[in-house]
């Protein structure tokens, strides 16, 4: 008979194993699903929208930044549920063998079939609305006389739904061509096309009294193709948009901003909700266009509580509105405070869908960043 100092390492090993096999197996189950929900169309983050499992039934809100880490649920495949004020529902099939990597979620802008909902009859938004107005000519910042900065700007030309019968049919794309021997990704499935983007560094240099620019250009890089159809179709998004103005004009026309101060004959407002952000409270405001067929925008803004400035506003060509060629576009404007508590801008994103032919066919995508660091009054 074997001595039982001699059965007893056997006994131990067998029991760490056990035990080893039962905490990783525990800790598959408890895996946390990382990813980032973000706008189909302007590929900028969501924040704070809802992410939740449909059979397990619990989720989480994604943050600033539009990411989220969620408990995995615990069965195999499940669907995630992501919902956004202003954004169709997604279901996003869910299977815990194949998505091990992180998720990019894409949320596509629902159409806008009537204005903003409010049952009661204290309406916030419309209160928070009045509040921007109050504020709006000291929060500006476009009052200033003059200013100076680093400016990074950034275009991009894409092309979508397009194959080799529209570059042989149709006479603006022949100097593109070339480009279907050397990209193969552009398939049925994938229609997409990069054809020119320019990245530019400067310093710049602002006065008004008289309107005076100076741009001085540190860096440039171009690639990608440059004639007339790409100059005529980057030129749509290279203009200048300040929404505290009353009226914006963009493409040749005139379209209503939602703190122009009259806004409330032409949106409606909603006040969605309140976040805390990098340790202040703002406000998260819904507009929509009271009537079809006016220049206006659907879009949402995020107030500083206390200050009643906008820190970042995003405007969506309504539907309805008439601008020749244009399928959709979206006008994103980023504010931040300065050490003396003046607003001032920090990032413009304009993103257009142009479709200079029938909308069944191809269409250019325009995006123009432009980035303000180190602005000096």
């Amino acid at each position: 008979m074997l001595p039982l100092n001699t059965l007893r390492w056997p006994l131990i090993a067998l029991y760490m194993l056990l035990a080893l096999s039962y905490i990783e197996v525990a800790g598959q189950k408890s895996v946390l699903v990382k990813g980032k929900i973000i706008n189909e169309f302007t590929k900028e983050p969501i924040p704070f929208s809802s992410i939740q499992w449909k059979k397990s039934r619990f989720g989480i809100s994604t943050d600033s930044v539009g990411a989220f880490q969620l408990k995995n649920t615990q069965f195999e495949s499940d669907t995630l549920i992501i919902s956004y004020v202003g954004f169709e529902p997604l279901y996003y099939p869910f299977d815990s063998r194949k998505d091990t990597g992180f998720l990019l979620i894409q949320l596509s802008k629902q159409l806008v079939t009537g204005g903003v909902e409010v049952k009661s009859k204290f309406n916030k938004g419309l209160r928070w609305w009045k509040n921007i107005i109050a504020h709006k000519a000291e929060n500006n910042p476009y009052k200033y006389s003059q200013y100076a900065c680093e400016l990074y700007n950034k275009v991009e030309l894409d092309l979508n739904n397009v194959n080799r019968n529209s570059f042989e049919n149709i006479r603006i794309l022949k100097p593109f061509a070339f480009l279907l021997d050397n990209i193969d990704s552009i398939t049925e499935q994938r229609p997409f096309l990069p054809v020119y983007m320019t990245e530019t560094l400067s310093d710049y240099y602002y006065s008004n009294d008289p309107t005076k620019i100076r741009e001085e250009v540190k860096a440039v890089q171009m690639n990608g193709i440059k004639n007339e159809t790409v100059i005529q179709f980057i030129g749509g998004v290279n203009q200048k948009v300040n929404m505290y103005q009353d009226f914006m004009k963009i493409f040749g026309k005139e379209f209503i901003s939602p703190i122009n101060l009259a806004a409330d004959n032409y949106y409606n407002f909603k006040g969605a909700d309140t976040q805390i952000i990098k340790g202040e409270k703002y406000f998260h405001l819904l507009f929509t266009p009271k009537r079809d067929g006016e220049n206006t925008f659907s879009g949402d803004c995020w107030i500083h509580s206390t200050s009643w400035a906008i820190q970042k506003i995003t405007l969506n060509l309504s539907p309805t509105a008439d601008i020749n060629f244009v399928n959709r576009m979206s006008i994103i404007q980023e504010f931040e405070r300065m050490p003396n508590e003046q607003w001032i801008f920090a990032k413009d994103k304009m993103i257009v869908d142009l479709s200079p032919f029938k909308k069944d066919k191809f269409t250019f995508i325009a995006r123009k960043t432009a980035t303000y660091r180190n602005v000096r009054l």
